[in-house]
């Protein structure tokens, strides 16, 4: 793991996280710990494939749609997922928001019910919001840290007739959790029962940790493999985000057609960029052992911040995540009102996610990303504490 000993300085390079947080945040000088991506460099296949491209020098239109690409994915999820996917199956996006974005926009109406479960990743909301249609809450049941799903609530948005489409995090964004088969299994039976169609965010799926198994959702059961659309990307894994390529899986040609039709004739997303193909088929390739090591890393930052919450903020209450390089931290036990994210940005100038931004369940947690130098994650700790602590 030395190659995660030291942070790459990301100053000057047009980062959203570290050159633009006064311009999205508000205040200056703030120490970064928010937008979901790494400070580590990629795997050294996915910088020699870039590098390598780069050498070309002709940067024209660039297709994904080869038997190297094709097969890379599909033997990363039959080696890393016991997932089994067609070639067919796989269909080009330029992002997971970008896919669900094209999934309400195509198997939904305006003023249609599409169900989130809360507190969740923000642009949920935002483009079920966006695009005219109502957002129907099954908010998670927070259990001193540890969070599961409020089944009864849920069957009663699944059986309104203005519920067309169900939104699920899996693993969940911010809370950590890795769903079980019976979990799973049960979501799986509710939509079919009531006719829902299910979009499953699987971004942060190679990011499993502490023994922890992802159970893809098309591996439950066969009906709902015909009933759903999985969208899932390199990015959050191998830290290629700003490449812009993720898969949408989509195996009923009913959906497969209309899905793609959404996506690429109406929305004009028909391209990857040109560096995107050869480095997600580096990453795919040769990244397994990379992401080993880099997983590793990430179980012992979230280690260390649970001996640094517990030495300074020792009223946080931080169950260790089951997945992702994000923590879910409540802090309510030091202030009570909607004022603390302010103090930690303006006072402690330090930068996390405000948990409200999630939902109204995330008021008073933060969400830290550990995926930086444990000096950083120190530092950050410190600092906040020294204000919340007064």
């Amino acid at each position: 793991m030395t190659i995660f000993n030291n942070i790459e300085n990301r100053a000057n390079t047009y980062s959203i996280k570290w050159d633009m947080t006064e311009k999205y945040l508000g205040y200056k000088d703030l120490l970064p710990l928010w937008v979901a991506d790494s400070d580590f460099k990629s795997p050294p296949s996915v910088l020699n494939a870039i590098e390598k491209r780069a050498k070309h020098g002709i940067f024209g239109y660039t297709s994904q749609e080869t038997n190297t690409y094709y097969n890379a994915v599909k033997t990363w999820y039959e080696k890393t997922q016991n997932l089994s996917i067609l070639e067919g199956d796989i269909l080009f996006s330029p992002g997971v928001v970008p896919g669900i974005n094209a999934c309400i926009q195509c198997f939904t109406k305006p003023n249609d019910a599409i169900v989130i479960q809360t507190p969740v990743y923000f642009p949920f909301e935002n483009g079920i919001l966006n695009n005219n249609r109502k957002v129907y809450k099954n908010s998670l049941i927070n259990e001193n840290g540890y969070y599961t799903i409020d089944f009864t609530n849920l069957e009663n948005l699944l059986k309104k007739a203005e519920t067309k489409m169900m939104i699920f995090c899996s693993p969940h964004n911010p809370i950590g959790r890795v769903w079980t088969k019976n979990e799973l299994e049960k979501i799986s039976n509710l939509c079919l029962a009531n006719k829902v169609l299910l979009i499953s965010d699987e971004i942060h799926s190679d990011l499993v940790l502490f023994d922890n198994k992802h159970i893809p959702i098309w591996n439950i059961n066969n009906d709902i493999k015909n009933n759903s659309i999985i969208l899932n990307a390199p990015s959050k894994t191998f830290n290629i985000a700003g490449l812009q390529l993720s898969q949408a899986l989509v195996h009923s040609p009913i959906l497969r057609d209309k899905f793609s039709h959404q996506l690429h004739a109406v929305n004009g997303f028909n391209h990857p960029n040109c560096f995107a193909v050869v480095a997600a088929i580096a990453a795919y390739t040769y990244g397994y052992d990379w992401l080993n090591d880099f997983k590793a890393f990430i179980e012992s930052q979230m280690n260390y911040l649970d001996l640094l919450l517990k030495e300074y903020l020792p009223k946080a209450i931080f169950i260790k995540p089951e997945a992702t390089y994000l923590a879910w931290i409540n802090l309510s036990q030091y202030y009570s009102d909607t004022s603390i994210d302010l103090l930690i940005k303006r006072d402690a100038k330090v930068a996390f996610n405000d948990g409200a931004s999630f939902g109204q369940e995330g008021l008073h947690f933060q969400r830290i990303n550990v995926s930086t130098s444990k000096q950083i994650l120190e530092k950050a700790i410190v600092r906040t504490s020294k204000i919340l602590n007064k």
